[in-house]
């Protein structure tokens, strides 16, 4: 077990810049260590944590349709044609962590013009786990949402943002490399300053219960 050291503790927003660069936001809880490294082979580990209440951890900017949030952010706002690759581990407790009826965002490629995501991975409720394009409202690609949960997952984002853009993104299974999701899109990926996201970010309901 890693040593655990909370970063935020879910009193209110608060933000910070990880050494690797990498900057995160956070409404609920953040801690750096507490994991276990031999169940879920992450070796540079963060947990995150939001309430099951919905009146707690929310982002004060977005009281009239109340969210919480736990996100990492790549550094900066880059310009259109510049081309990224992103890469992470994650782990999704069946235990501790239910999907939503509304939206829960674990990824997001985000463009400044359009205020919000270009693409973004979602967890439904009951159902599947998500690629969808949010300006269109179209699911681009989807897989039982069992197929995601209580296994440690390698993350692959190839991005080129702009509106001649493109995305490649993979979840595949770290233990083995078997390739769970995938999408390739070509087209408009945002423009205005561009950046991506993931961790957990949702709209609250009654019943959602804890996220871990």
């Amino acid at each position: 077990m890693q040593p655990k050291t909370p970063l935020a503790d879910g009193s209110g927003m608060k933000y910070g810049t990880l050494p690797s660069g990498l900057l995160w936001q956070s409404s609920g809880e953040l801690y750096s260590g507490g994991c276990t490294p031999v169940n879920q082979s992450i070796s540079e580990c963060y947990e995150l944590k939001l309430s099951g209440s919905v009146d707690e951890h929310l982002d004060p900017k977005h009281l009239h349709s109340p969210r919480q949030r736990v996100e990492f952010r790549s550094p900066g706002e880059v310009g259109d044609g510049t081309s990224w690759i992103y890469t992470w581990n994650s782990f999704y407790p069946s235990a501790n962590l239910n999907s939503t009826n509304t939206f829960f965002h674990f990824m997001q490629i985000f463009s400044q013009a359009d205020s919000g995501p270009v693409y973004y991975f979602d967890l439904l409720r009951n159902r599947d786990a998500v690629v969808k394009n949010w300006l269109t409202n179209t699911t681009i690609a989807k897989v039982p949402i069992e197929k995601v949960m209580d296994l440690t997952l390698h993350h692959r984002v190839e991005v080129t943002y702009g509106p001649q853009g493109r995305l490649d993104y993979t979840v595949s299974q770290k233990s083995n490399g078997t390739t769970i999701l995938h999408v390739e899109e070509a087209g408009y990926m945002g423009t205005g300053g561009c950046y991506l996201k993931f961790g957990m970010y949702r709209r609250v309901w009654e019943g959602m219960g804890p996220a871990l």
